[in-house]
């Protein structure tokens, strides 16, 4: 068909391909796909291919009927572009400024503040992008470059110092250690201050040195800033508001079928495969020891009553962990498999009862892929999945959740027998024996769907029945007042810590909330990754929404606040998870945000099918586009993850090495008689490992275990 259009909107229409493309360009290459430490124009390159293609496919992909394009409110782009560059914050506050770093000069000069001579040592200078090679620097005084730093010797008469001209932000870090307390004078192009350098005991003593034009800076932040907005705005008004009239180009039927989902399919089965053979390395760990002990001597029932006593009250995850522990050492591989059958299971078979009519492969891979998400993601995978003492109160009570919601949505549209509500019951007390945010976020969730169905009964003027939904939520809670109420949660708490003081909590709780955000949204390194894996799921969640209508077993259709309750349902769940923990002093370690990154995954993938519900009632079919950049993302992830994979599988290789070889020097010890063994501490995967006080809780537990006392070997001793 010719394109026809005057010159004005030929005009509109290149400037808003135009700024899409620049600032889609800007974007992807300062959050996914920049160098950390400098500029990169072979990346800034494909960043501008990767925006242009997607642009293209934006601009040309037109798989609509002839009717009007679809009207769509610009405050509501407006609403989701704030709440896309929110998430981009969250997961990487500031990018690497390379790009923008401005030129500087700093002068720093030191001199003796009481002594007449002082020897420093300077060992590492940032200047807010990259690390600055000591040769770099322009030295004054007495100074030798050295392989663990430049060593300046100073006199009263004769000071030392640099100077270093180069491109820097915002702030110039120098890290020394000296002998004697200094005078630094620094001088930077807009400014001179002086410094007193007290170092205690050689320690080393770190300056933040401000550099550049602070109002510069802030515009050039803002302007970073505001460029996202405008790319996830014009993202999205390009994608629904746009008209597209110029090319039609489809997938046939056999490829549509086949993307996303053989690439998932095959993203999942890879993933897995690796996270099962890397899982082989795996060994006791930690509480390991405890709870095989308390096994061996009790018996499994006084060992789960002495959990429930002394420990935690989590009593179901108790249950399959003294069922497991007599496997003896054979446990520790099973982890990731707890992981793979109860998540990937769970998820499948609720899938299955709310999509009977998708495809099982489809539906397969989806299962396989989100519980995988999660794991990649998440900010501990060792503690959090791998080990399986965890897993099995973490991972098999996902399973279980899954299995409760998949029995609440059989038996919504057919009331179920008193019977099978108390199994529906029983089966949700011991749902809630697991780890208490599962039990958060059914409880949640559930709620909604007990409302949504009283209120269906209550204006069809049916016979009002007790919604299974409820049957379900007074479970769950049954199991969380059986949990939260056990003996063994007080130990547990005088151990960490409580504390009452409000001004305590609300300093703690904010701190608590944006730190456990920015781990599951990307953790320390900020590289974008998790990012692109929320995207992919909320594409996946587009394509099945674009396929598949949402069940509505009878409901009324939601009320504009009911719909706000769900959209926020998995933030206000998460949470919900968290502030709890700030009465804990804000401890919340990093394995239990395992399920908080679940619920933000399937969170995620949630709204993408709300998303592709609506856009199919819009009369919009976009499966072919979608599934095309979809499938892009998996591919683009699985590249991404290759070589942190392989890193890791490494270091469990070496790990599982250390192990063996402490175990068989234990045991021979053990064997020839002796009564103390002392070992090496561990160099991989060691977060928690002997301590050099022989009354520490691990030391006693490996202690009674192998039957002979074992100390940590110190640095001191041969």
């Amino acid at each position: 068909m010719p394109f026809k259009a005057d010159k004005r909107a030929l005009l509109e229409r290149g400037l808003l391909l135009g700024g899409s493309w620049a600032s889609l360009t800007l974007t992807l290459y300062l959050f996914l796909l920049q160098p950390f430490h400098t500029i990169s124009r072979i990346r800034l390159g494909l960043s501008a291919v990767l925006a242009g293609m997607i642009i293209l496919l934006l601009f040309l992909w037109s798989e609509r009927d002839e009717a009007l394009p679809p009207r769509v409110s610009k405050g509501w782009l407006v609403l989701f572009a704030l709440w896309g560059t929110l998430l981009v914050y969250f997961a990487k506050p500031q990018p690497s400024m390379a790009l923008f770093a401005l030129p500087e000069t700093l002068e720093v000069t030191f001199v003796p503040l009481e002594a007449n001579t002082a020897a420093v040592q300077i060992l590492w200078l940032n200047d807010g992008v990259a690390d600055i090679s000591f040769r770099q620097i322009d030295w004054a005084g007495n100074a030798q470059i050295q392989p663990d730093g430049v060593r300046l010797s100073l006199t009263k008469d004769q000071p030392g110092g640099f100077r270093w001209q180069g491109k820097g932000w915002q702030s110039f870090t120098l890290t020394l250690k000296s002998n004697s307390p200094l005078k630094a004078y620094l001088r930077t192009q807009r400014a001179n201050y002086e410094e007193i350098i007290e170092p205690t005991e050689d320690a080393e003593y770190t300056l933040h040195l401000p550099i550049g034009n602070p109002g510069i800076s802030g515009v050039f932040l803002a302007l970073i800033w505001g460029n996202v907005f405008l790319s996830f705005f014009l993202f999205l008004l390009m994608s629904v508001a746009f008209p597209h009239r110029n090319i039609s180009l489809r997938l046939s039927l056999r490829w549509q079928d086949l993307l996303p989902w053989f690439i998932l399919a095959l993203f999942a089965l890879l993933g897995w495969g690796a996270g099962m053979v890397i899982a082989q390395y795996n060994r006791l760990y930690a509480d390991d020891y405890c709870y095989l002990n308390i096994l061996h001597e009790n018996g499994w029932l006084k060992a789960n009553m002495h959990a429930y006593l002394h420990i935690t009250g989590r009593f179901a995850g108790h249950f399959l962990d003294f069922i497991a522990y007599h496997l003896g050492e054979s446990i520790a591989p099973l982890g990731i498999y707890v992981l793979f059958a109860a998540g990937g299971g769970g998820l499948y078979l609720l899938m299955r009862t709310l999509y009977p009519q998708s495809k099982v492969w489809h539906t397969a891979s989806l299962a396989a892929a989100l519980p995988l998400f999660a794991l990649i993601t998440t900010a501990n995978p060792v503690q959090s999945v791998f080990w399986t003492l965890h897993a099995l109160s973490v991972c098999a009570g996902l399973g279980f959740l899954l299995l409760t919601f998949r029995q609440v949505f059989r038996w919504m549209d057919t009331p179920p027998a008193l019977k099978n509500r108390l199994g529906l019951f029983l089966l949700a007390v011991f749902t809630g024996g697991f780890h208490e945010t599962l039990s958060i976020f059914g409880i949640l969730f559930l709620s909604l769907l007990a409302w949504l169905d009283w209120r269906s009964q209550r204006h069809q003027g049916k016979q009002k029945e007790f919604p299974v939904s409820a049957v379900a939520v007074l479970g769950l809670l049954m199991g969380f007042l059986i949990v939260i109420i056990a003996p063994g949660n007080t130990s547990r708490m005088a151990e960490i810590g409580i504390t009452f003081d409000l001004k305590e909590i609300f300093r703690q709780t904010p701190n608590l909330i944006l730190s456990s955000f920015r781990w599951m949204l990307g953790g320390p390194y900020q590289n974008g990754f998790t990012l692109l894996v929320l995207l992919a799921v909320f594409l996946l969640g587009l394509q099945w929404g674009l396929r598949h209508a949402i069940p509505s077993y009878g409901f009324l259709p939601l009320h504009p606040l009911e719909k706000l309750a769900f959209f926020f349902l998995p933030f206000v769940s998460i949470l919900l998870m968290l502030l709890p923990s700030a009465v804990l002093r804000g401890f919340f370690p990093l394995r239990s945000l395992f399920i908080p990154q679940t619920v933000l995954i399937l969170g995620m993938f949630g709204h993408g099918i709300w998303a592709g519900t609506w856009l199919r009632e819009q009369n919009l079919k976009l499966l072919a586009p979608v599934a095309i950049v979809a499938t892009a993302l998996i591919l683009w992830m699985g590249w991404l993850i290759f070589p942190a994979v392989s890193r890791f599988h490494q270091e469990m290789k070496l790990h599982a090495a250390e192990w063996d070889t402490r175990a068989a020097f234990i045991t021979q010890a053990h064997t020839a008689g002796q009564n103390t063994v002392l070992v090496p501490p561990y160099r991989y995967i060691a977060e928690v490992d002997l301590q050099p006080d022989p009354e520490n809780w691990l030391n006693r537990c490996i202690q009674t275990y192998y039957g002979i006392t074992v100390q940590l070997e110190s640095i001191e001793q041969p």
